[in-house]
């Protein structure tokens, strides 16, 4: 006789072990955390499954006031760059160097960081992506209202479930102070109510 499945059976025990690795994998590679192990079994579908202290369970470690104290700009990864780097042309190189060292600048608390898929910039919170394309390059801002007279800011719809919706393009010969004016909006949005 052939088992149709080569290893576990589909349990609700097993869904759950399945289902949990692929949240903490959405975790880690979209810098994104569930609350908690309540709200992750609900996401999966298995709320019946729900046992007293989820609620208070977080085995994903969100940055906290005291783990952030730690973060330094370390986290920026030469070997990560450079495969996020690999097809940019030295006009897109010069633009992420000016963006770079723009938002280094802003204050002394910047952590730049980097991940599979972009160069990201926070104090505390995120307030810029920075991604390479073919051609050119954009920024993931946060969600705020942007004094943009240019209308560079493209809003993605509410079917994308990220905290940074506002998309803006850079091209070369694009006028870069103009776009420093609209990441310092997303920078300070991040201290106001």
């Amino acid at each position: 006789m052939v088992a149709a499945w080569p290893s576990k059976e589909w349990t609700p025990e097993s869904i759950l072990e399945r289902g949990m690795e692929i949240l903490h994998f959405i975790e880690k590679e979209f810098d994104f955390v569930f609350p908690n192990d309540k709200y992750r079994k609900e996401v999966l579908g298995l709320g019946f499954m729900v046992n007293e202290g989820d609620e208070d369970s977080n085995k994903t470690v969100a940055i906290t006031e005291s783990a952030d104290e730690k973060i330094t700009s370390q986290e920026f990864k030469a070997e990560d760059f450079e495969k996020l780097s690999s097809g940019a042309n030295k006009e897109l190189l010069d633009i992420f160097e000016t963006i770079n060292d723009y938002c280094l600048s802003i204050s002394q608390n910047i952590i730049r960081n980097t991940t599979k898929h972009y160069i990201g910039y926070s104090e505390g919170k995120s307030f810029a992506d920075f991604h390479f394309n073919s051609g050119y390059c954009h920024l993931m801002l946060r969600t705020i209202k942007y004094s943009d007279p240019q209308n560079k800011i493209e809003l993605l719809g509410d079917n994308y479930n990220w905290a940074k919706k506002a998309k803006l393009r850079i091209y070369p010969g694009d006028d870069l102070e103009y776009i420093k004016g609209l990441i310092k909006q997303s920078y300070d949005s991040l201290f106001s109510n």
